[in-house]
């Protein structure tokens, strides 16, 4: 995008910002944001528990994953990854994922938007020393086709939760169907 993409304006503020907000007011019991740009722990850090700078960013998403895993409390029973560039992701869904664990107890759970998978993914603690070997720009896809009889698919409602920004015109799309 030749821009930092996660301090776009959503419905007026950035596009982390949203997101972290999401993730407050849902029943996630810690939230680590790691971030390469300082602009983007200063737009999102009032929603988050912690902040971890990615110094090596360059390396791929595995290190954001390694950094992630590093920080979580030892007594953690699962992760969810959440991106930052997934503006319309909200409370209601993240619930619906983290409730579904209880009943898919070792699953890695991925969410399902009509027929297409996306993200956030849970994963339980059993698969961390897995993500911690990911290099690179592999990200959890790697883990979650390794164990296909250890995924659960969980169908989301809202279907645009799961749309993601990489490029300027998936943004402006998100803006005329956010009515901007």
């Amino acid at each position: 995008m030749e821009r930092e993409k996660l301090l776009l304006p959503i419905d007026g503020v950035p596009m982390i910002l949203k997101v972290a907000h999401a993730v407050a007011v849902s029943s996630v019991d810690e939230t680590i944001l790691i971030y390469r740009r300082e602009e983007v722990k200063e737009a999102a850090g009032c929603c988050v528990d912690r902040t971890v700078h990615n110094s090596a960013a360059y390396d791929g998403q595995s290190e954001a994953i390694r950094l992630g895993l590093r920080s979580i409390h030892p007594k953690s029973s699962a992760c969810l990854f959440i991106m930052g560039d997934q503006p319309l992701i909200q409370a209601e869904m993240i619930n619906t994922l983290i409730k579904s664990a209880v009943n898919a107890p070792g699953k890695i759970l991925v969410p399902l938007y009509g027929n297409r998978p996306g993200s956030p993914v849970l994963f339980p603690n059993v698969f961390w020393p897995e993500l911690m070997q990911l290099r690179g720009d592999e990200g959890g896809r790697k883990v979650i086709r390794a164990h296909p009889d250890r995924v659960a698919q969980i169908p989301v409602a809202m279907e645009t939760a799961g749309l993601d920004v990489d490029t300027w015109e998936e943004y402006q799309e998100l803006l005329k169907k956010s009515g901007e």
